[in-house]
């Protein structure tokens, strides 16, 4: 009996941190993406090519973390 119930709380236990990084990491993308249109946006609305290499260089420095 006690056997089945510690087996129980660690799947409980797994599938709350399961949960938790989900939650994590589309909030995670959801940043990346915000991050992505901001630079993208400022990309097509900018003519001068060396500020277009400055915010590609931004833009994956970004991606990096």
């Amino acid at each position: 009996m006690k056997r089945s119930h510690r087996s129980l709380s660690t799947i409980r236990s797994a599938e709350f941190v399961d949960s938790t990084l989900k939650i994590h990491y589309s909030n995670q993308l959801n940043n990346a993406m915000k991050h992505v249109k901001f630079f993208s946006e400022l990309i097509s609305s900018t003519r001068d090519h060396e500020a277009m290499m400055m915010m590609t260089m931004l833009l994956g420095l970004f991606s990096k973390t």
